[in-house]
């Protein structure tokens, strides 16, 4: 069966990636720069370069939506270093032609898939189960670009350029918070890539120009296909069709069904702003339990009251 187009939705997503953490996650620049270390700048910076110096950095965000990097990349590898060592990974890439994002676990002893969002569904993975949650106000909204910003949003949208640093092929490029003339503002330092502006590292500095949390960003990372290998779920699909009757403040009942493709060997069910029941016939009176993996269709019904 086709699949129907996906939404993006993203308000968790840009809420876990906007904690601060200590430390950066990422690798040393190819050419074994120390991105931190200024006595490797490079003094003949150019006056393109200069004209970022008590700017903003509006532009940069914008060569760093997700738009244009999927664009270029397959997809975008993002490491979150936390206090103890743990590590968050992330990775963006294209889903029915929008960006989605998944959260992995990718190491020596563990490849695997966790949760992420691909449109408006929302799924987790289970031991030998993948479930979902589709949420049926972006479903219906057809929002397209609300994932669209979020390594835009690593980059703070009111601090002002304080200094640019050269260290070829990269930028070091520092920001303030605030006022310059201030000591105790924030300080952000972004390193991006000369020629393309692509944020490849950001480090969130306190007054004493400590790291307190940051984020580091690696383009075609997915060499052994782990995303593409988790999407092959999507070549055998079944439509779950949902049907939901709302009981109105009025005393009446609004009815809304709508019609889903998901993997044959997902579980899903709908969201919605208030709470609801699920059954699995249409007076109400089977509670709903998943029929189980396969292709055959089957249909939800919804109520916001308790049968």
């Amino acid at each position: 069966m086709a699949k129907k187009p996906l939404t993006v939705f993203m308000a968790a997503v840009l809420a876990a990636s906007l904690i601060f953490f200590t430390g950066c996650g990422g690798e040393e620049p190819e050419n074994g720069s120390d991105v931190n270390n200024t006595n490797n700048t490079n003094s003949a910076v150019s006056e393109e370069e200069l004209n970022l110096i008590g700017g903003s950095l509006s532009f940069v965000r914008e060569e760093n939506r997700l738009e244009y990097l999927l664009d270029r990349y397959e997809n975008i590898h993002i490491v979150t270093q936390f206090t103890d060592g743990a590590e968050d990974q992330s990775v963006c890439f294209l889903f029915d032609g929008q960006p989605a994002w998944a959260s992995v676990e990718y190491s020596e002893t563990s490849r695997r898939v966790l949760s992420g969002w691909l449109g408006p569904l929302y799924f987790y993975c289970e031991p030998g189960k993948v479930s979902g949650e589709l949420d049926m106000e972006m479903y219906k909204s057809q929002e397209s670009d609300s994932l669209d910003y979020m390594i835009s949003s690593y980059i703070s949208e009111d601090a002002q350029v304080e200094k640019v640093e050269d260290l070829e092929p990269y930028l070091r490029v520092t920001a303030v918070n605030g006022d310059q003339k201030d000591p105790e503002a924030r300080r952000d330092v972004y390193i991006l890539d000369k020629g393309t502006l692509r944020l490849v590292e950001v480090f969130y500095m306190n007054e004493n120009g400590v790291s307190v949390g940051g984020h580091s960003i690696e383009p075609g990372w997915d060499e052994n296909g782990l995303i593409s290998n988790f999407l092959t779920a999507w070549e055998e699909t079944r439509t779950v069709t949902f049907v939901y009757d709302k009981l109105l403040s009025n005393g009446k009942t609004s009815t809304e069904t709508v019609d889903v493709d998901v993997p044959a060997t997902w579980e899903v069910l709908p969201r919605y702003p208030e709470e609801t029941y699920c059954y699995m016939n249409r007076n109400l009176t089977k509670p709903y339990v998943y029929p189980g993996d396969g292709t055959e269709d089957y249909t939800v019904y919804v109520t916001n009251t308790a049968g």
